[in-house]
């Protein structure tokens, strides 16, 4: 019975498939409106600089496998990456996830919630950061206002 078995596995041809293209979001599993969001992009047996990458959602920038997607509306990315491979144009979709920014903190001094007043007046600026973001994001701050409690 062993022999049998082991001849018909000799003799049986498996066809095995795997995916032939991989997306990934460097630094995050969604994609954030308005900023650059880095994503590679490769395929099976194929030069990077041979792909040609879109999405319906946005601009992407960037050459060979790593690339800058910028989103500009909430839902769906729908990035689709086409090459060739043995004569045949392929097509592979990937849907990303696309967010808005988190708003940031408001930030003076050294982000401590208590502060003495000598150490608050004697602050020169004022930031808004967002902690604990993939992202390189900056942000500008118009105006402001601060209440201060006095004890």
């Amino acid at each position: 019975m062993k022999t049998l078995f082991l001849l018909c596995f000799c003799f049986v041809g498996i066809k095995l498939t795997a995916q032939t293209v991989a997306f990934a979001a460097d630094k995050m599993n969604v994609l954030y409106i308005g900023v650059d969001n880095p994503i590679t992009i490769v395929a099976e047996n194929t030069d990077c600089s041979k792909l040609k990458v879109v999405s319906d959602n946005g601009a992407i920038v960037g050459t060979g496998c790593k690339l800058m997607v910028k989103p500009i509306n909430y839902g769906i990315a729908r990035i689709t990456a086409t090459y060739r491979i043995k004569g045949k144009t392929k097509h592979t979709l990937c849907n990303f996830r696309v967010i808005e920014i988190p708003p940031p903190v408001f930030k003076i001094g050294n982000g401590q919630r208590r502060m003495p007043l000598v150490a608050l007046k004697g602050q020169q600026y004022v930031r808004a950061e967002l902690e604990t973001f993939p992202l390189d994001v900056k942000f500008s701050i118009d105006s402001f206002t601060v209440s201060v409690f006095l004890k």
